[in-house]
């Protein structure tokens, strides 16, 4: 599409339309992106031949969504996962109260500090292709950290990250059954000073930036479809996930929107580019964390499969008797769908939990079998994977 957007080549539209068609297939949350089109497309400058093949693509892509759906029903083998976020949404909206919207403003709120600070090292070097209004900035700051400290006041951690990527267990992702009660959260290890100081840094220079080139990007908006189209993709896609729930890996495709739509909106403060220092140090220290998450993931996860390896092969418990997360439960268990199996204690085809697995943390109910400790890097901290069973 942006190819397109770019040329208005009609065999390009062809293409893009096509490979839209598959995208939505496998996921539908792909549908925004021909229906982002499709909104740029009703200008009257656009050639009558080019209009009819976006409303007709448009068409066919929904068309064949709703004939797979059809399908799917009719062979009765509609995964109960592939409608999970529509019917949710649904749900959501039919039953609207305080505690959904305030939900969706905690979401809100960690996908605007989650892309901030994405985005950190991109407005830095922005930042440092022009002259700072040192007054201005400072006024965004303060205020920036006034407002995340005061929603920190009402949380229990001022850790921001809400995912599967980075969460307040540390880095990756913990599928345990309700991971609150199993595995210690290192988020409270991270003072509030730090979490409040980046968060109120990321956010301020998205704001300063914006607050300096408004005009400039309202313009540029306006007078480019493909601004507005990357733009509409962007703003289409949030409610997809963002009035469900935020996984920090469902924020990936918006980053991948961002960065471009960035690039273009701001493509007049990088025409003399010169050096930045602090986006040199920003790029390390975001290099480093990378590498700590890489560790601690991959050392967390030997541990793992070493314990339950211990347990089925040496011991000779059976894998349907052990909890040992998803990707152990559903290795071994998985039956017809996640949500419609043989399960008997979670989804994640847990069919019974005489043993458990737990990162530094015992649970009630159970008895130490066996301890592994390991090194965790991030917060220079050594971590015990513990092998439970419950009591007779």
């Amino acid at each position: 599409f942006t190819a397109y957007l770019k040329g208005e080549r009609l065999k390009l539209l062809f293409w893009a339309f096509f490979f839209a068609i598959i995208a939505t297939l496998s996921r539908q949350v792909g549908m925004v992106i021909p229906l982002s089109f499709l909104l740029v497309s009703f200008g009257k400058g656009i050639p009558l031949k080019h209009r009819i093949y976006s409303y007709v693509g448009v068409f066919f892509s929904i068309c064949t969504l709703i004939l797979y759906y059809l399908l799917l029903a009719s062979l009765k083998s509609t995964p109960s996962h592939y409608t999970m976020h529509p019917n949710e949404l649904y749900h959501q909206v039919l039953g609207l109260n305080k505690e959904i919207v305030l939900r969706w403003l905690f979401y809100f709120y960690t996908t605007v500090v989650s892309l901030s600070v994405l985005l950190l090292p991109f407005g830095l070097y922005v930042l440092s292709q022009q002259k700072v209004k040192i007054k201005k900035a400072l006024l965004i700051f303060l205020s920036c950290l006034v407002g995340f400290g005061f929603i920190g006041f009402f949380r229990d951690t001022s850790f921001p990250f809400n995912g599967q990527i980075i969460n307040d267990y540390g880095i990756g992702g913990y599928f345990f059954y309700e991971p609150y009660s199993r595995v210690a959260q290192v988020s409270h290890d991270i003072p509030d000073w730090f979490n409040i100081g980046l968060i109120s840094i990321s956010v301020g220079v998205l704001i300063y930036l914006v607050s300096e080139k408004f005009n400039s990007v309202r313009q540029k908006l306006q007078s480019s479809r493909l601004n507005q189209f990357i733009a509409l993709t962007a703003i289409l896609y949030y409610p997809c996930f963002g009035f469900v729930y935020v996984f920090d890996r469902y924020l990936l495709f918006h980053f991948i929107l961002l960065i471009p739509l960035m690039i273009l909106l701001f493509n007049d403060a990088l025409q003399n580019t010169k050096r930045s220092t602090s986006v040199h140090g920003v790029l390390a220290i975001f290099s480093l964390f990378t590498l700590i998450g890489t560790h601690d993931y991959f050392e967390y996860n030997r541990t793992k499969t070493k314990a339950l390896d211990e347990l089925t092969l040496e011991q000779k418990i059976r894998p349907g008797h052990i909890d040992g997360g998803m990707e152990f439960n559903a290795w071994h268990g998985y039956e017809k769908d996640f949500y419609k199996g043989n399960v008997g204690k979670d989804w994640w085809c847990i069919k019974e939990d005489d043993y458990l697995i737990s990162i530094d943390k015992k649970v009630k109910g159970y008895t130490s079998y066996k301890e592994y400790p390991y090194s965790s890097w991030l917060g220079l901290k050594q971590r015990k994977l513990f092998v439970l069973k419950k009591n007779p």
